[in-house]
């Protein structure tokens, strides 16, 4: 039984050997291969690096690259100035028989990783304007694998920062076309021809869900061109990005409040005009609208001035608003408040408060003289001659002594003046009483204005976002 166990492990050490043994074999072999191929002192291993690889069948037509873009990442939008910064794999394939061999003559190695410098890369830049495109790792993180039969595949990681027209009218739910344009100003197409690998939408899968943005979709195009510069036409890369705005920060920032602000707006003027809490709410929501103001003109300073954005519309309105309610607010609480003597409410006013929004508006029916009407029926025994209101009729029998009638005089006079006070307060008091209607029917109608005003506004802010989604 030991002598069964000690094969098997005198088995298993020498498979361990062996296969160490092939694989630093196979080791020795890369690197002979690599220090025959690339790194001897020759013109052959110096024009790997400086000449433009022969076509696939060896002739001297242009060299096919394939170049695409995959696992975009957006890093940063810049609203203000109209840029955008993304990393991607900038993915090239082309074939180069200069770097072929024969894998039997190098113990089966049919696959090499070398640094990119030892052979030539294509020369790809950017065509488009204030634009960027650079390496995003150093040299020694980049590797280039090249296969036996010349077919060499380059993947660096690329970080491009590019002009974009943004567009804010729709924000926060604005959706971006950015445009960036490769290509190469060293070869024209005659020489390196750029091929579509996988043309069309664009692998974003790697998407690290970036804070504010994500891509909707991708798109590679290739175009021709003839230049004025030159007479040799050049090919360029076109890629489109279409980036979508992620809203949901900036709705429960922006658009939950401004509209709390404009349902709350309406209801100030159901407070009595005289109340003071009426003036304080809407400064209130004056301060907290210009504060939001602020806010939102921070998050949108680069948007066009021929293409303002809708929400900002929407807070310049609603400041508006608000200003007009204060000065409606102030207006309403002098109507109500102040002592009217004289000045009555116009007759047609009047015919409105009492009829079409009397019901409406719960007010009560006009009596100018109810408290003189009412002292008359306290003294049933006294009588005023229509002609002589300073005239008493007195219908008691007739006093035979001249003090009595002095005495009853008197008393007429004292009753008559006290009559005539109470008239003219039940006058004063009947036009606060309108003019105190007047101020609530003004409140009522802002209210309705102001909620009517708020319903067209959202819906027609609603019905544009249609258009975008």
């Amino acid at each position: 039984m030991k002598y069964y166990q000690l094969l098997k492990v005198s088995a298993l050490l020498s498979s361990i050997f062996l296969v160490s043994q092939a694989a630093g074999w196979k080791v020795e072999e890369e690197e002979r291969l690599i220090q025959e191929k690339f790194l001897n002192d020759t013109v052959a291993a110096k024009s790997l690096v400086l000449v433009r690889p022969p076509a696939a069948d060896g002739s001297n037509k242009a060299t096919n690259v394939s170049l695409s873009y995959n696992q975009i990442i957006v890093h940063e939008v810049d609203d203000s100035n109209g840029y955008i910064s993304v990393s991607m794999w900038e993915s090239m394939v082309w074939t180069d028989k200069r770097l072929s061999w024969k894998p039997e003559d190098y113990d089966g190695v049919d696959k090499i990783t070398i640094p990119p410098s030892y052979i030539w890369l294509p020369a790809i830049s950017v065509y488009t304007p204030s634009s960027e495109l650079g390496l995003a790792e150093d040299e020694t993180g980049r590797k280039v694998v090249i296969a036996a039969d010349g077919n060499v595949v380059y993947v660096p990681t690329k970080r491009a920062r590019f002009r974009c027209d943004v567009d804010l009218k729709y924000f926060p739910y604005d959706v971006q076309v950015c445009h960036l344009k490769v290509g190469s100003w060293v070869h024209h197409q005659k020489e390196l021809n750029i091929i579509g690998r996988n043309f069309g939408l664009v692998d974003t899968s790697f998407d690290l869900h970036h804070t504010d943005w994500k891509i909707n979709s991708s798109l590679i195009t290739s175009t021709s061109q003839v230049y004025s510069c030159c007479l040799e036409t050049y090919q360029t890369i076109d890629l489109k990005l279409i980036l979508v705005r992620k809203a949901a920060f900036f709705y429960y920032i922006f658009i939950i409040p401004t509209a709390t602000i404009n349902v709350i707006l309406p209801f100030i003027h159901f407070i009595p005009p005289t109340g003071s809490q009426k003036t304080n709410a809407a400064g209130l929501l004056l301060v907290g609208s210009i504060l939001m103001h602020l806010m939102l003109y921070q998050q949108l300073r680069g948007f066009a001035e021929d293409n303002v954005p809708l929400l900002l519309k929407i807070f310049d309105t609603q400041l508006t608003m608000i200003v007009t309610s204060i000065v409606i607010s102030a207006s309403t609480a002098s109507l109500a408040s102040v002592k009217h003597t004289s000045c009555r409410v116009p007759a047609f006013m009047r015919k409105i408060l009492s009829v079409v929004f009397g019901r409406i508006c719960c007010f009560g029916r006009n009596e100018a003289n109810g408290d003189f009407t009412r002292l008359q029926e306290m003294m049933p025994s006294v009588q005023f001659d229509a002609n002589h209101d300073s005239a008493p009729i007195v219908s008691n029998e007739q006093s035979e002594h001249g003090d009595q009638r002095q005495q009853q005089s008197s008393i007429e006079s004292s009753l008559q003046y006290l009559s005539e006070e109470m008239r003219l307060a039940s006058e004063r008091r009947q036009l606060e009483k309108e003019w105190y209607q007047v101020a609530i029917l003004i409140d009522r109608l802002a209210a309705f204005i102001f909620i009517i005003y708020t319903i067209v506004m959202y819906a027609r802010f609603s019905a544009n976002l249609e258009k975008v989604a």
